[in-house]
C-alpha cells in the first residue's frame, strides 16, 4: 500500500510512503513519507525558516511540479506560490497551509492542517462519513474520516 500526499497546485503526489505491514499499534498517524524525484519537501517556521526535526512547522513544496497559480487571480498566487529561498535562484514554491513535522528517520509526518483549510477538512469529514466502515479498516483512514484523533 502507499500513502501519497499532494496538493492540487503541485503535479500529482509530492511524496509517498510505502506500507510493507500493519502499522504498530502505537502508530498514531501513517506517515506521507519522502519526497518523490524532482520535489523538495520544506518544514518552516512563520519567518519561513526550516523548523528542527520534531517541530510542526508549515509544509511547503519545491522542485519542477509545483504549478504557475491561478489563473485570472494575482492575489492568491502571490499568497501561495512564494520565492523560494533555499532552493534554487528564481525558483517558486506552494505554500500548502498544512502543517507537518520531520520525524527522526527523515519521513515527514502530517498530523494537520493550518486554518485556512478548516473549512475544507469539516467538508471532507462529512462526505466520508457514510463510508467511515470500510474506511476504517486501515490507520489512515480512520484519521482521514476522523481528524479528531
Amino acid at each position: 500500500m502507499l500513502n501519497a500526499y499532494g496538493p492540487t497546485e503541485c503535479s500529482d503526489d509530492v511524496t509517498h510512503y510505502e506500507i510493507d505491514e500493519p502499522p504498530a499499534a502505537a502508530m498514531v498517524r501513517v506517515p506521507i513519507g519522502r519526497p518523490v524525484a524532482n520535489t523538495f519537501m520544506y518544514i518552516l517556521d512563520e519567518h519561513l525558516s526550516p523548523v528542527p526535526v520534531g517541530i510542526r512547522g508549515e509544509l511547503f513544496v519545491g522542485g519542477v511540479g509545483v504549478g504557475r497559480g491561478y489563473l485570472y487571480d494575482a492575489r492568491r498566487t502571490s499568497e501561495a506560490f512564494v520565492p523560494n529561498l533555499i532552493g534554487k535562484a528564481g525558483a517558486r514554491m506552494y505554500r500548502t497551509g498544512d502543517l507537518a513535522r520531520y520525524l527522526p528517520d527523515g519521513t515527514i509526518e502530517f498530523p494537520g492542517e493550518c486554518s485556512r483549510h478548516e473549512r475544507v477538512a469539516g467538508i471532507l469529514k462529512g462526505a466520508v462519513a457514510g463510508v467511515h466502515g470500510s474506511v476504517g479498516v486501515c490507520a489512515a483512514g480512520r484519521d482521514a474520516v476522523d481528524p479528531e484523533r
